[in-house]
């Protein structure tokens, strides 16, 4: 067995598709497909992780692996379950030893890696395509760059383009440039990713509604 391999549990589990035709032809019950749905969404890993394999999928969100709190076994063992299920996996607050680890899974798997060292952050998986939002990342200081760099590289991520600008000269000017802003998410100084998954949320959205009504 792989060293990485430290699954506990396997579920026998339909995809949502499969799900939805079972449940128009008759073949399940309200009850068992919500119980189908329950199990096809997560992958447990020993005592280490719950993951969330198609939250993507579900949410438009991606699953993330924060690195800092697990070893790099770890780390690598939730990154086989992301790129089996995903095709890719998104590491933040990488240290350095992670990456020789996930160079390695990387390899195995034929897929690129993408090291973004200011953000900490380590991509697994061919590029998303752009959907048309569009992102900006402010900082007031230079001190919250490596926060606002992980915003930048999930809202990336997400399919987003992103326009960032640093140290604008104290919180008196970034709040004159925020209140020209139409909408606005309060986070976590400290929660970078957060901030990028839900500016590339609205921002994604938004595009999409614009397409819809022939404003793009």
């Amino acid at each position: 067995m792989h060293k990485n391999n430290l699954y506990a549990i396997v579920f026998k589990s339909m995809e949502l598709s499969d799900v939805l035709k079972k449940i128009k032809s008759n073949e399940i019950s309200l009850e068992e497909a919500e119980r189908q749905l329950r199990i096809t969404n997560f992958e447990l890993l020993s005592d280490i992780a719950r993951v969330d394999v198609h939250r993507a999928k579900r949410t438009g969100i991606p699953e993330a692996i924060i690195a800092d709190c697990k070893t790099c076994d770890e780390v690598a063992s939730i990154a086989r379950v992301l790129l089996k299920n995903e095709g890719r996996a998104i590491v933040t607050r990488v240290k350095d030893e992670d990456y020789k680890e996930l160079k390695s899974l990387a390899k195995e798997f034929g897929a690129k890696i993408r090291l973004e060292k200011r953000a900490k952050i380590i991509v697994i998986g061919e590029p998303v395509g752009k959907n048309g939002g569009k992102v900006g990342v402010i900082s007031a200081g230079t001190a919250d760059i490596p926060v606002a760099e992980e915003a930048k590289v999930i809202a990336e991520e997400m399919g987003c383009s992103v326009t960032s600008i640093y140290d604008v000269g104290g919180e008196a000017a970034l709040l004159s440039m925020l209140q020209s802003c139409s909408v606005l998410a309060v986070v976590n100084i400290d929660a970078g990713f957060v901030a990028g998954a839900f500016a590339a949320r609205i921002a994604s959205l938004a595009s999409k509604n614009r397409e819809k009504n022939g404003q793009g």
